[in-house]
């Protein structure tokens, strides 16, 4: 006999034993396909119809199995052990499910087997799952291969001031924050500077150069041991409002409310004028510093 090709042996395998799951396949049928197998090569040794048509069945796929191995997703470079282990690495994966109601357990997931699928809580309930009952919103329920587990989100922020993702806040995030800013209490601390001129000259100068915090000045206070003179305090050359300092042996204090506040950056300059013999000048800057 000579040789057939396993195409040859396919047109006379689907011509003597046709796809039909109600029909049956005579002896006459069974024999011819015995000698087209024979004639390639393939050793069949029985006259039995039942074994020749099992033994067939293990060589050759049936149609709906061809269908299937033509529905996987793999190009003709793709080894099929490749996809294999693409299927056991996927097997170690967390597949959502979707929602469930841990207080109905719907749907029902008792029953489920395939690992790594998992259900986030809709609502709050104590269904067991591998002897597991406290179920919050957002909790997750797993399969895993042993059993069940669960990812505990309870105390997890959802969202700060009802934003969520990555989130930058400002003061008009928060309701009312501003609000509550601008009516604290602020904390005032007297703010007192003094000064000292052994021998002062009609003139101008710097006492305190580039403020650093800012302060208001409330009050000035001179006295000398002799002489007499004018002071006036100003702050970057601008004079405090109300009346200088008519200086003497005398203490002599002047209150000021306007043209008053000393800001970060700010000179404060004294003016001598009208000296006549003043000696020993001391001078208090007295004041109010507020502390946020």
């Amino acid at each position: 006999m000579s040789n057939k090709s396993r195409e040859a042996v396919q047109t006379a395998i689907n011509t003597n034993l046709a796809d039909n799951s109600t029909g049956n396949i005579s002896a006459a049928d069974t024999r011819g396909t015995q000698t087209d197998l024979n004639d390639s090569s393939f050793n069949i040794i029985s006259d039995n119809a039942d074994a020749i048509v099992d033994g067939i069945n293990k060589v050759l796929m049936i149609p709906a199995e061809r269908t299937k191995l033509g529905n996987v997703p793999a190009d003709t470079n793709q080894e099929l052990s490749d996809l294999n282990s693409a299927i056991v690495a996927l097997q170690g994966s967390l597949i959502p499910q979707g929602s469930w109601n841990a207080s109905t357990n719907t749907p029902d997931i008792t029953g489920t087997t395939e690992t790594g699928y998992y259900w986030i809580v809709s609502n709050a309930g104590s269904t067991s799952l591998g002897g597991i009952t406290d179920w919050e919103v957002n909790d997750w329920a797993i399969k895993t291969a042993t059993g069940w587990a669960k990812v505990d989100n309870t105390d997890s922020v959802l969202t700060v001031a009802g934003r969520t993702g990555n989130i930058v806040l400002a003061i008009s995030d928060i309701t009312g924050l501003q609000t509550a800013l601008d009516s604290k209490a602020i904390i005032e601390q007297v703010e007192q500077t003094s000064i000292f001129v052994k021998a002062p000259a009609d003139g101008t100068e710097t006492v305190i150069l580039k403020a650093g915090y800012p302060f208001l000045i409330t009050e000035v206070t001179t006295i000398s041991t002799s002489g007499t003179c004018t002071l006036a305090v100003s702050i970057n050359g601008l004079a405090l409002g109300g009346s200088s300092n008519a200086v003497s042996t005398s203490e002599v204090s002047e209150a000021h409310s306007t043209n008053n506040a000393v800001s970060i950056g700010d000179d404060v300059e004294i003016t001598v004028s009208s000296n006549s013999s003043c000696e020993n000048l001391s001078i208090s800057l007295t004041g109010t510093r507020y502390l946020a």
